[in-house]
């Protein structure tokens, strides 16, 4: 939440600062603004775009080798005598909970950038297509055209960064800068379909005598809708690891005959050669392999090919 408050004010202020007009406190610029922008500040705020997403990747090396580092330190010390270790374990307690709250300013920081670095894509994006006046003055028709927009170029660069961090001349602290820049280029798809729907919402709700409650409604509506699908369907996809099989083994289970030792088997060594498809690869924790996959041999274990 901090990291979502602190980057929407960033980018408020970028937005002032950069094009001249305080949008509100919702993000919208009046019509009489908001399609008059010009080149030069649509290409300034893509720059502010281009350093935000330097400021997090700089952020999460720095994180990340600090953390080896430290990790290769406490093996040194592990490595002395007993009588050294028990001596410094109540500085070692101190240091951990130091550790841990830095270690937390430093995810809220980094969230913080991420999302910066989405908003000020998506205004620029929103300031560019209003400034070719192919949506007229329709705020609903700009909201979608600029939702299908980014989706397409967004879905298109998470490929190649995909690729790229399944490649093997990448080593671990890159894969996870790569997926940090995924993971925030997910937020501006989401940033900009969130939009785009509130711009509808609006629309309709001008429409009707009572526009708040027209509003209240509406998102009961969604709740109703939405949440039962998102608890049942997506939640365990995310919490099982479903999304890196494409089903839920848990439910697979439930329509297999266990009687049937061929099916059974089957299924077993299916779950086993999905399990092992390289670093994204998933393991049940009471196995003793927690969340890691298994690397291919002779290499970072990047690739997404199976046994056999």
């Amino acid at each position: 939440i901090s990291g979502l408050s602190l980057s929407f004010l960033a980018s408020q202020s970028l937005r002032f600062w950069v094009g001249g007009t305080l949008a509100n406190e919702e993000g919208w610029e009046t019509s009489a603004t908001q399609y008059e922008h010009t080149c030069r500040q649509i290409a300034l705020l893509m720059a502010w775009a281009a350093g935000f997403i330097v400021l997090t990747i700089a952020l999460l090396v720095t994180v990340k080798v600090g953390k080896k580092k430290t990790g290769e330190e406490e093996g040194e010390h592990s490595a002395g005598d007993h009588h050294s270790q028990h001596s410094a374990e109540e500085g070692e307690e101190d240091e951990e909970e130091e550790g841990g709250l830095l270690e937390r300013f430093a995810e809220m920081i980094l969230t913080a950038f991420s999302m910066s670095f989405a908003w000020s894509i998506f205004y620029s994006a929103r300031w560019g297509i209003a400034a070719t006046q192919w949506t007229g003055q329709d705020q609903t028709l700009l909201g979608v055209v600029l939702a299908v927009v980014l989706s397409l170029v967004c879905f298109a660069s998470i490929y190649v960064l995909d690729k790229l961090a399944d490649a093997d001349f990448t080593d671990e602290v890159a894969d996870e800068a790569i997926y940090q820049v995924i993971g925030a280029i997910g937020i501006l798809i989401g940033f900009s379909w969130e939009q785009c729907f509130d711009a509808a919402l609006s629309s309709l709700a001008s429409a009707t005598s009572n526009e708040h409650f027209t509003k209240l409604l509406l998102a009961i509506f969604c709740v109703v809708m939405l949440v039962p699908a998102w608890r049942l369907y997506i939640l365990p996809m995310v919490v099982q690891h479903g999304w890196r099989f494409g089903f839920l083994p848990e439910r697979v289970t439930e329509h297999l005959d266990h009687d049937d030792e061929a099916a059974v088997e089957e299924y077993e060594r299916m779950l086993m050669k999905l399990t092992s498809c390289g670093k994204h690869g998933w393991a049940h924790e009471d196995e003793g392999h927690g969340h890691e996959g298994h690397g291919h041999e002779g290499g970072h274990g990047h690739g997404h090919g199976g046994a056999g």
